[in-house]
């Protein structure tokens, strides 16, 4: 094998092995017991070694972008849920137009945005709740629609808009 393969085939083991340990974190976060010491760091190491091997690779990047969307999601999400003022959906808005901007194919992440503008009173709150139901019209009914309602604090008419006609 030449050069060229031989980084590309690095930069691939590097992946699976960063991917590996990203599984290990996710499951950690939903409460599964996580083996092994410092994942974050692990995590860092390994992209780090992709990006050595070969940053340009589709795989490396698409990889790096999920962990950013994600990072961006849970950031704003965290922004939402510790402070239910104003401080906490300003601290929000960034992230989750990023998120949004990301993957705007998810409704989960419009509902998140739509919460936000909604508790700053934004007008642009009924645009991010509508776009979250068109991607999901029955969002409303999902985990993530009774979070925005009951723990994020969605108003009454940000509740209706996400509800959509009867």
């Amino acid at each position: 094998a030449g050069p060229e393969a031989r980084r590309a085939l690095g930069a691939l083991r590097a992946l699976r092995d960063a991917r590996e340990v990203h599984a290990r974190t996710e499951a950690s976060l939903r409460g599964v017991e996580p083996r092994g010491e410092g994942p974050r760091r692990k995590l860092e190491e390994l992209l780090a070694q992709a990006r050595f091997w070969r940053a340009d690779e589709p795989e490396v990047v698409g990889f790096e972008r999920q962990l950013a969307f994600l990072s961006n999601l849970r950031r704003g999400v965290s922004s939402l849920s510790g402070d239910l003022g104003p401080a906490g959906a300003h601290a929000a808005l960034e992230p989750l137009l990023a998120a949004a901007e990301a993957r705007g194919e998810r409704a989960d992440v419009h509902v998140y945005l739509g919460v936000a503008l909604d508790r700053l009173g934004s007008e642009a709150a009924e645009a991010a709740l509508d776009a979250a139901r068109e991607r999901c019209p029955r969002v409303a009914e999902t985990p993530v629609g009774r979070r925005a309602r009951l723990q994020l604090g969605l108003s009454d008419a940000g509740w209706e808009r996400l509800v959509g006609p009867p």
